[in-house]
């Protein structure tokens, strides 16, 4: 049985389907990060670059935080 060509994109393509996905602007850092905590698979392709798997980034949705980043002063 013939396997599924897997599609790979650079991390500006997957920052802009991320962000699409999750109706915000993601940071290039966040997904990232995503990749090293296994979240996202990628590849690389030299000392700089990496590849996401498409459909891992298509799949993946940011949801908003809900707590404060500051506590509110008592």
């Amino acid at each position: 049985m013939p396997r599924k060509k897997e599609e790979w994109v650079r991390g500006r393509e997957a920052t802009a389907i991320l962000s699409a996905n999750s109706g915000r602007p993601i940071a290039d850092s966040y997904l990232r990060l995503l990749a090293v905590k296994g979240k996202i698979t990628s590849r690389p392709i030299d000392g700089r670059t990496n590849e996401y798997l498409k459909s891992d980034v298509e799949a993946y949705q940011v949801r908003k935080h809900t707590r404060p980043a500051v506590k509110p002063a008592a």
